[in-house]
């Protein structure tokens, strides 16, 4: 009776093991499949006016595929920030770069057979030039049918056009124009063209900064625009405290990987070891010399 009480016990436990092993590699096998999406997660640390207005004309914009309808389709250095299209029957556009990275934009764009005229609705994280000047290309397109939506307290810069609260003049040194909001966004669930979206408020970078969380392909991805790792621009309206305050809220929710507003993606751990870095006193972007 020993002996087959210890060969159960022996089939039991290798059971155990064969379960717990696979266990394990799908666990492992998720997390690789995130990983894969991992880039280097250095800042964006600034660009050359004069190098990159020249360089943008015939730079290659990304088109990354991150699942199979959320792509990159834009960016370049500082010049034209990441813009994300989920390619659903009514595609959105997490922010729209700027006007100089809008040709590249729509030949990435028909890369994915779609062109301007199918984009149904571009939300921005942000409103700060390099994230939403280009909706003001898009506007001139007689294809482009779109809504822009933005935070309510970003909206007076984006609609006013100031210079300083945008950056156009503080930081980039560029022309800029007022910025048309058709839908103003608030915290909370928001639906478009049958896509569930959450919108967090997350202030600090400028006063209307946001997150957006959305689900695709079983991963669920949180577009944060410069909301974890922006510059704090002294007179353009960030707010140290606030800052420290939202990302403490961004560690609480549920993600599997931000997407930042100019290319990086990284896992929840690079969002604590930025707290850490503003509790200590983060780097300050000081305004360019005149």
């Amino acid at each position: 009776m020993g002996w087959m009480v210890k060969e159960r016990l022996s089939i039991i436990g290798l059971l155990l093991a064969v379960f717990w092993l696979g266990s394990g590699f799908q666990q492992n096998h998720g997390g690789s499949r995130i990983e894969k999406l991992v880039t280097a997660t250095s800042g964006f640390t600034g660009y050359e006016p004069d190098v990159d207005k020249r360089d943008v004309v015939n730079a290659e914009q990304p088109l990354i595929k991150i699942t199979d309808e959320v792509y990159q389709v834009a960016g370049f250095r500082g010049l034209v920030s990441a813009v994300f299209l989920i390619r659903s029957p009514q595609p959105v556009l997490i922010d729209s770069g700027s006007r100089y990275g809008t040709a590249a934009l729509e030949k990435n764009l028909a890369r994915l057979g779609l062109s301007i005229g199918d984009i149904e609705l571009v939300i921005g994280t942000h409103a700060h030039w390099d994230h939403i000047d280009g909706v003001t290309a898009l506007v001139t397109d007689p294809r482009f049918r779109g809504r822009f939506a933005l935070f309510d307290t970003d909206v007076p810069a984006a609609e006013r056009d100031d210079r300083i609260a945008t950056a156009a003049e503080n930081i980039y040194r560029v022309e800029s124009a007022p910025v048309k909001v058709d839908l103003v966004l608030k915290e909370g669930a928001f639906e478009s063209g049958g896509r569930k979206f959450e919108i967090y408020h997350t202030p600090g970078h400028t006063p209307g900064s946001i997150c957006v969380l959305t689900e695709s392909d079983g991963l669920r991805l949180l577009f944060s625009g410069d909301a974890v790792r922006g510059w704090y621009l002294p007179g353009s309206g960030s707010d140290f405290r606030a800052w420290e305050s939202s990302l403490e809220k961004i560690l609480t929710l549920n993600f599997d990987l931000v997407l930042e507003g100019h290319g990086a993606r990284y896992r929840k751990g690079i969002v604590d070891d930025q707290l850490q870095l503003v509790r200590r006193g983060y780097l300050v972007w000081p305004a360019r010399p005149r």
